[in-house]
């Protein structure tokens, strides 16, 4: 109990030495949150396509919903 106080209040080690996030470990919000960067910016996947560079099907699929 003494190391482990001793690593988590004094020297901090819980903040220093976190383990890779993964999408097993985390639900949709916390993924959504992260960001493809795991930096907390909010943005989850690739940048939107502009319609002129979207597949015509892309396109009545979109409009369909």
């Amino acid at each position: 109990m003494n190391t482990a106080h001793f690593e988590n209040e004094v020297l901090h080690l819980s903040e220093l030495m976190l383990p890779p996030l993964q999408s097993s470990t985390l639900n949709a919000e916390g993924l959504k949150a992260l960001g493809p960067d795991n930096k907390g910016n909010g943005k989850t996947g690739r940048p939107k396509k502009e319609d002129s560079e979207k597949a015509p099907k892309t396109i009545k699929n979109e409009e369909a919903k």
